[in-house]
């Protein structure tokens, strides 16, 4: 029935009369079957705008800079965010043209079938509402429009903002404060480069190159004084805004509203048969993407020739980013590395910039924006040699810019995606990786009973002699030496202890954090380590793991170590008193109602300026404060282990009681005096129509498969997989009860029922 209505109202000869290409499931989930690859995507074109054409809609213009043309002037400063750093169409279709020839079929097919469900849905009047709602209909989707997605996603996911511009904002404030004189200190204090005891992904024993790892940077602390001498003076009034603006907070905001990706995480766990109680691989993942109506990502299934692989995928994009295939099952994670560097040039004019003596033009790439019922913004997107521009210092006359590994290359990144499902052993993932030009953790599980991880993606190689932490000046002094080839970069493949396990951790102890203190002896990870410490698990160990970890706090056990003795030393009363116990007594889970939970929250709150405000002030903002001071500054400086000294005279457990002690002062004025009513609220998933889903830290999507000969695989995708009708929210109960609905591909052979639309 749906070929003969799509091959009637378009004209669509070569799909075969007889075929079932979509199967739906119980939860409205696509399975499409065809003997072609082109008609396949086709296919999960045609579907996934079924299911999400406006979302898709909403992703595009987000992506494209477009969305103030439909929705109006309120959304003209998220389209003004990006294009401060987005494509031109031009440069769009040129990374398009740079894919592989199956690539380019596979996301022209896609839109082929996109644009069949947009002429179907007019001819029958089944447009999503708010287009009649905001006054406009939809245009015919390209494979730019799948190509901005793609390189958007690819950009918050695989790539790190850079943190030099924040570094250089931070030390220009703390030259007003009393740590002054330290800054070198306080560098390494909250922006250290290699925390040895962090978890890690790679075990030392497993690692292959350990025997000569390669360097990604390498400079000493005259280097860093030499470094910090020579950096412009730019004012905190200059700084600020670019670093604001860095964050991307109203764009981000604006994804978030408009239910397209905006932010990111994810973690991901890969069991060998050693470990396996069924003696199959096994392997979890959960993208950590957030949580909206509808959901920010889609499920599906798509069997043909080349391509067999059921999953999630991204409305916009085709294939399946995170899945199984009937040889693998994979996951991916945010991959947290250095990518990206700062910049800057001298600029003695305006629109000038010097390097190495020659004056060269900043280029203005006109970046118009089209606003409803209003005049058109010009607006242009400002470029040096090697990247966007984020500052321009007229006190200093110095031009910053971003630096990025896979600038005009991220697309590249769709072969590798596309690839996984091909993946039949380990040696499969290095050609992979090959092709793979943003970051990502890969982990993988493979009927053969291998187990693999590969950390992806281009990162340079910066000249020795240089702060990685802070912006550096142009020159070929301060080039880039290339980038780390894949087989250099961190990888294991059946490892000692039968487990890959990552949460966005380190990959290995060499790999340095760079220019954002992102891994130290505290990190998440801990829990999901502890939680499957067991000899021998199976897939409802992997579960309850991610039941455990979306209500526990990972840097407890070790803070608890200094903070309980300073409370046992005092001789509270009332209370206070009471208040202690129920911190003394705490197990470390974030559950709804723990009082324990309240207080430690409040407490970890009220240590970071007791421990550095004396010296480092309040570091202007809460966010950069909390960024600054993160659970392991906290137990360095508790412990006396940092280069400054931030507790003065006061001992750890001074410092611990006097903040405790306001705590419950606060929460005794804002909750009363009783500490038994201080229940902690976790957060939760937001829904429309019904009261939230309890404990919001687990996957957007979750998947769990035993890699057998024939993989078995469960996931949830809450809501649903519809942004309207039944399967917009069949998937709740699933979440609330934390439980699954069964995966599958279909049979290499055509199945026998018909094919469904919802």
């Amino acid at each position: 029935m749906l070929v003969s209505l799509i091959s009637a109202a378009l004209s669509l000869s070569w799909i075969a009369q007889d075929a079932t290409p979509i199967e739906r499931d119980t939860y409205g989930v696509p399975h499409i079957y065809s003997s072609s690859l082109e008609e396949a995507f086709f296919y999960a074109g045609f579907a996934c705008a079924e299911d999400r054409l406006w979302q898709m809609e909403m992703s595009r213009r987000l992506a494209r800079g477009s969305l103030a043309e439909v929705l109006g002037a309120s959304r003209a400063a998220a389209d003004q965010t990006a294009a401060a750093s987005r494509y031109t169409d031009e440069e769009l279709k040129e990374q398009f043209d740079q894919l592989s020839q199956r690539a380019q079929t596979i996301f022209e097919s896609y839109a082929k079938g996109v644009n069949a469900y947009i002429r179907l849905a007019r001819s029958s009047d089944t447009l999503p509402p708010d287009y009649g709602a905001n006054g406009f209909e939809p245009a015919p989707w390209t494979v730019e429009d799948s190509a901005a997605i793609a390189i958007r996603l690819f950009q918050m996911f695989g790539r790190r903002d850079p943190g030099e511009l924040r570094a250089l904002a931070l030390l220009t404030y703390l030259k007003t404060q009393p740590v002054k004189d330290q800054l070198p200190d306080v560098l390494d204090d909250f922006l250290w480069q290699n925390e040895p005891t962090s978890p890690t992904t790679v075990q030392a024993d497993d690692d292959p190159l350990a025997k000569d790892p390669p360097k990604l940077f390498s400079f000493t602390r005259k280097d860093t004084e030499r470094h910090l001498a020579a950096l412009p003076n730019v004012s905190l009034l200059e700084l600020l805004p670019a670093v604001l603006a860095q964050d991307e907070r109203e764009l981000l905001a604006v994804a978030q509203e408009l239910a397209v990706p905006y932010k990111t995480g994810s973690y991901a766990v890969a069991v060998a048969p050693k470990r396996s109680a069924t003696r199959s691989p096994l392997l979890l993942s959960g993208p950590q993407m957030g949580f909206q109506t509808p959901s920010i990502v889609h499920e599906m299934s798509i069997s043909a020739p080349g391509y067999m692989a059921a999953g999630m995928d991204v409305p916009g994009v085709p294939g399946i980013a995170v899945g199984h295939s009937p040889s693998a099952a994979w996951g991916l994670t945010t991959g947290v590395a250095d990518t990206d560097d700062i910049f800057y040039f001298e600029s003695p004019q305006t629109g000038k910039y010097l390097f190495e003596g020659e004056e060269r033009a900043i280029e203005e790439v006109p970046m118009p924006i089209k606003v409803k019922d209003q005049p058109d913004l010009s607006t242009v997107q400002k470029r040096t040699m090697w990247g966007p521009v984020v500052l321009e210092s007229r006190s200093t006359k110095t031009v910053f810019c971003r630096r990025s590994a896979s600038w005009m290359k991220e697309l590249l990144s769709v072969d590798a995606m596309l690839a996984a499902a091909s993946a039949k052993k380990p040696e499969d993932l290095d050609s992979l990786a090959e092709s793979a030009t943003v970051n990502f953790n890969l982990i993988a599980a493979f009927a053969t009973g291998d187990i693999s991880y590969r950390y992806v993606g281009y990162v340079p190689v910066r000249k020795p002699g240089w702060d990685s932490r802070l912006p550096l000046p142009a020159s070929r002094a301060t080039d880039w030496s290339g980038r780390l080839q894949a087989t250099q970069m961190p990888r294991v493949d059946n490892p000692a202890s039968g487990l890959i396990v990552n949460w966005n951790n380190k990959p290995i102890a060499w790999w340095p954090n760079g220019d954002t203190p992102a891994w130290g002896r505290l990190f998440r990870v801990s829990a999901l380590q502890r939680r499957l410490s067991a000899p021998s698990l199976s897939v409802s160990d992997l579960e309850l793991a991610v039941f455990m970890i979306a209500r526990e706090d990972p840097d407890w056990t070790e803070l608890a170590k200094l903070i309980l003795p300073a409370l046992r030393e005092a001789a509270y009363l009332g209370t206070l008193s009471d208040a202690a116990n129920y911190l003394q007594s705490w197990n470390g889970l974030t559950i709804s109602g723990s009082q324990g939970a309240s207080l430690y929250s409040a407490l970890l709150d009220a240590l970071r300026p007791a421990i550095v405000s004396p010296k480092a002030g309040r570091f202007m903002t809460p966010d950069l404060m909390r960024l600054a001071v993160q659970p392991s500054v906290l137990l360095r400086a508790l412990e006396r282990s940092t280069r400054v000294a931030y507790l003065g005279e006061k001992s750890g457990n001074e410092i611990v009681r006097e903040a405790f002690e306001k705590v419950v002062q606060t929460l005794s004025t804002q909750r009363g005096p009783d500490p038994g009513l201080w229940g902690f609220r976790p957060g939760g998933i937001a829904l429309r129509t019904e009261p939230p889903i309890p404990y919001g830290n687990r996957g957007t999507f979750l998947q769990i498969v035993e890699v057998r000969n024939r993989p078995v695989g469960r996931s949830v995708l809450p809501p649903g997989n519809a942004e309207s009708g039944e399967h917009s929210s069949d998937q709740i109960p699933l979440a609330r009860a934390w439980t699954y609905k069964p995966m599958r591909i279909r049979p290499a052979q055509a199945g026998g029922s018909p094919a469904g639309g919802r």
